[in-house]
């Protein structure tokens, strides 16, 4: 299948081989973290209340299975954590429940935590009742349930003073004057915060314990869990890995020239294509932006590079080419290539401008990363963040910093399947090795084909893929050894 931007850009010229394995024979000892201080006595799901409503009435015009179960679970604004009583204002939080039709279906449910942050998991229902993550389904259910502050939740946040994911410093600052006059108090925008909405969630439906899917910021989110609750937790895969010991605002540049790399050594097993041109061409279009003062062309031709990566895209050469023959080419399919999905800023923005804007260049990398390119491409790369998480912005939204826990690394003992695209663009597989030295029962897969996700990637090695997730969930504590991974080739451009 092309990617978004080949098709794009037609139209506007028209008109690792799975590897890496570390497991071992998991003795339930739990998380050597220490949790956040929490006062469960004031916090027990007897406190709380889960009541079933229609998916019609919840959904409106989403289209559900008919065996699919629908509830709001009503939480304190506030749990009773770091030594704070949980408050008397409450929110609810939406709960889709997938059934599975086997007749020998477990016990264990997978519960999704969806990525962003600011995305609603309720709305990836179609990925997962008819692909790509259907296969979920074959023998246990899945819970969808979005956070706080998202989706079919209540309240759900967003920031009417501007379109997409990213506004001004002054369209940013009036969303939270406004949102602040009605209430909303966004110090309840945490991942610890959420943590407890699934934590109590669990133990209100009785399950003793259930499966962690993490994707994206879904990762860390699963982490503060395993943190949080070792004991309610059967296995985890973290897909896409954000690493609460990486800065998501300061390391995003770490990020960029680990795509950029990436996109240099595809050319290596590519056929017809020079790494040394390739690299030349990709600097001296940045270097003509720069001295025609199109800095910012400069920085979205970065990103257009990351997003023909992340999309697998094999005609990224071809692309860059043109690019290269009309800078004009930029704007346009910058412009076309924007995403309409529906993002909850608010919850975002008091998420990361509260545990990573404070800890600005507190991380567990190694280094900027940038060795491999020029200085001139430095003062392009080293400007990019992601989505609207950015200083300024969090600046204008001017939060109270998090608990200095959310930058600690998570230690577990849990069995843990760790997925890593090899042409992922936001999470480099790096990220997901870097989790795995303190989670000494976990496996890590790298899918050479593979971008941000594995869960929703489209691309044609899935299914074995999705034979790794399989085999994981059916015996967590023994190692995956699924024959397809020896059968993916290496990723290579047209």
């Amino acid at each position: 299948m092309k990617s978004r931007i080949t098709i794009i850009y037609t139209l506007l010229i028209a008109g690792s081989l799975l590897a890496g394995c570390n497991n071992k024979n998991n003795d339930k000892t739990p998380s050597t973290t220490t949790p956040s201080t929490a006062a469960p006595s004031t916090t027990t799901p007897s406190a709380m209340t889960y009541r079933d409503t229609t998916c019609k009435d919840m959904l409106n015009n989403l289209s559900v299975p008919e065996n699919a179960a629908c509830g709001y679970f009503t939480v304190p604004e506030k749990h009773a954590v770091n030594t704070q009583p949980a408050s008397s204002k409450t929110l609810d939080i939406a709960v889709l429940k997938l059934t599975s039709s086997s007749s020998s279906k477990q016990l264990d449910p997978v519960v999704f935590l969806q990525g962003g942050p600011g995305a609603s998991a309720i709305s990836s229902i179609e990925a997962f009742t008819q692909s790509p993550a259907k296969f979920l389904l074959a023998d246990r259910d899945v819970y969808l349930v979005d956070q706080r502050g998202t989706g079919y939740s209540k309240p759900a946040l967003t920031c009417t003073e501007y379109q997409g994911e990213a506004g001004t410093f002054k369209q940013v600052k009036a969303c939270k004057e406004r949102l602040t006059k009605q209430g909303i108090d966004f110090t309840a925008y945490q991942s610890v915060q959420s943590a407890y909405d699934f934590i109590s969630l669990r133990k209100v439906l009785k399950l003793e314990s259930w499966n962690l899917y993490g994707v994206s910021y879904g990762t860390r989110l699963a982490a503060t869990i395993m943190r949080e609750d070792p004991s309610g937790i059967r296995s985890v895969i973290l897909d896409g890995v954000f690493p609460i010991e990486v800065n998501g605002i300061s390391d995003t540049p770490w990020s960029v020239y680990a795509a950029l790399d990436r996109v240099i050594e595809n050319c290596r097993t590519s056929l017809q294509c020079n790494p040394a041109e390739l690299k030349q061409t990709i600097e001296s279009i940045i270097l003509r932006l720069q001295n025609y003062g199109r800095e910012r062309e400069a920085e979205d031709f970065i990103k257009l590079v990351q997003n023909a990566l992340g999309e697998t895209d094999p005609d990224l050469l071809t692309i860059i080419e043109a690019i290269n023959q009309d800078l004009d080419l930029i704007k346009k399919l910058t412009d076309a290539n924007k995403d309409n999905e529906k993002f909850y800023a608010p919850m975002a923005l008091s998420i990361v401008c509260s545990e990573e804007y404070p800890y600005l260049n507190q991380t567990a990398l190694a280094g900027s990363n940038n060795q491999n390119w020029s200085t001139t491409t430095h003062i392009s790369a080293d400007k990019i963040r992601h989505m609207g998480f950015d200083e300024d912005s969090c600046k204008a939204w001017n939060i109270k910093a998090a608990d200095s826990i959310e930058t600690e690394p998570v230690t577990s003992n849990l069995p843990t399947l760790i997925l890593n695209g090899a042409n992922d663009p936001q999470t480099p597989p790096a990220w997901g090795h870097l989790a795995a030295k303190n989670i000494p029962y976990s496996q890590v897969f790298t899918n050479p084909h593979g971008d941000h996700g594995q869960l929703f990637s489209e691309n044609i090695h899935r299914s074995c893929i999705d034979k790794v997730i399989q085999e994981f969930l059916i015996s967590p504590t023994k190692t995956v050894t699924t024959r397809c991974t020896k059968h993916i080739p290496e990723f290579s451009y047209n």
